[in-house]
């Protein structure tokens, strides 16, 4: 398979990954790394607007993913709400919901 439309590239901390997104699918994007070490890609989660916390001082969320992922309430309706996720690709939590300001919430759990 080929990669291609690459957006919102960023590097890990150490600079040896470089996280990105492609189009994937109609309600997601997907999210990629890609290891210079290795020289090697793959797929890490779905999502859109990648935020990897790479200059993240708190050493627990350092390194990990904040992506918007499209999810469905159990009766009817749907949201895209941004998802912390492990540099592995598991999902941790919810980050918070429509009114979220990322930049304050990295902010505060990264200093």
């Amino acid at each position: 398979k080929t990669v291609c439309g690459f957006n919102d590239a960023q590097f890990s901390s150490n600079g040896t990954l470089l996280y990105f997104q492609t189009p994937a699918w109609a309600t997601s994007g997907a999210i990629h790394v890609y290891d210079f070490k290795s020289g090697k890609e793959h797929f890490v989660v779905d999502g859109d607007e990648l935020i990897v916390l790479n200059r993240c001082d708190a050493k627990e969320y350092r390194d990990h993913l904040i992506v918007t992922q499209h999810k469905y309430f159990v009766f009817g309706g749907s949201y895209d709400w941004p998802w912390l996720i492990s540099p592995a690709g598991k999902v941790e939590g919810l980050v918070g919901g429509d009114e979220v300001k990322l930049d304050e919430i990295v902010k505060e759990a990264c200093s």
